[in-house]
């Protein structure tokens, strides 16, 4: 059989499967069911295409995860991505949490409001430590300034009700561009720290300032967290972040991860294989 005909009636198994756990998955939605089956479509329609190879199981899982943290992974949204990793030679599906998702995480976490801004090198900005805080910011355009520069710094703000101040957590790039050292794609010089950097940043803050936040103890936000780091960590399965979760059982599926077929050897030696790349923020 050839190997085309074998990819597509394994990508029928796959959509067969996931629409088979859709309902049980839409369940443990925290808000809306209807939400879920909207993110698990999407995933079956990413299994077609940027997904295509990943291990069902792989996928499967992070569908479970973006589901539990009613997250869509709509890349217009910014919330959450799915994006396929190669280890060990096997294209794996991970869930990775972008800055969007953290702030809707943020605020279901009982954040009376919570925002984010970059700071660009021809902005006009004063912070100084104390009490009161002081914080002032103007972005470059106000002060009719051509161009923005480069990225400087990044700052949160948060009320929260019953503090008499606003939660205020200021970080330079250079102290944000620490956590790129840590971070797989970015060390084989790919992925979202080398192609977004500036998104990476404003995620990294929300990551460095969390323990500030009244929504640090939030269960959905402790879990993204884990479930990010697992996410750009070589070998570390994001199964073990979910599998004490109600409702994991569906998880325990047949595998449908046996490489396909081989195809007859080509005369002139095999055709050239393409890495498949995703947006991770």
């Amino acid at each position: 059989m050839a190997r085309t005909d074998t990819a597509l009636q394994r990508q029928e198994l796959v959509e067969q499967k996931l629409s088979l756990m859709t309902d049980e998955i839409a369940s443990i939605h925290p808000v809306d069911a209807s939400v879920a089956r909207r993110a698990m479509q999407m995933i079956t329609i990413m299994s077609r295409r940027e997904l295509a190879g990943c291990t069902l199981r792989s996928i499967a899982l992070a569908g479970f995860g973006v589901v539990k943290l009613g997250l869509m992974p709509d890349p217009q949204l910014g919330q959450a991505y799915i994006i396929p990793f190669r280890e060990k030679g096997v294209l794996t599906a991970k869930l990775i949490v972008g800055y969007k998702g953290y702030l809707e995480l943020a605020r279901r976490g009982g954040m009376g409001a919570i925002r984010i801004n970059p700071v660009w090198a021809n902005d006009t900005f004063e912070y100084a430590d104390g009490w009161p805080v002081v914080l002032r910011h103007v972005p470059y355009w106000m002060a009719k300034k051509d161009s923005r520069g480069e990225m400087v710094a990044a700052y949160l703000v948060a009320h929260v009700a019953g503090h008499p101040e606003p939660i205020i957590s200021v970080r330079s790039v250079n102290e944000l561009d620490e956590a790129k050292k840590h971070s797989r794609s970015a060390r084989k010089g790919s992925g979202p720290w080398i192609e977004f950097p500036n998104q990476m940043r404003l995620k990294t803050l929300i990551r460095q300032s969390h323990a500030m936040l009244p929504c640090s103890s939030d269960p959905s936000f402790s879990l993204a967290m884990e479930l990010d780091r697992r996410g750009d960590t070589e070998g570390e399965d994001q199964e073990g972040a979910l599998r004490d979760i109600p409702g994991a059982r569906v998880l325990e599926v047949e595998p449908l991860d046996e490489p396909l077929a081989p195809e007859p050897e080509p005369k002139e030696g095999p055709p050239p294989e393409a890495d498949p790349k995703g947006l991770d923020l």
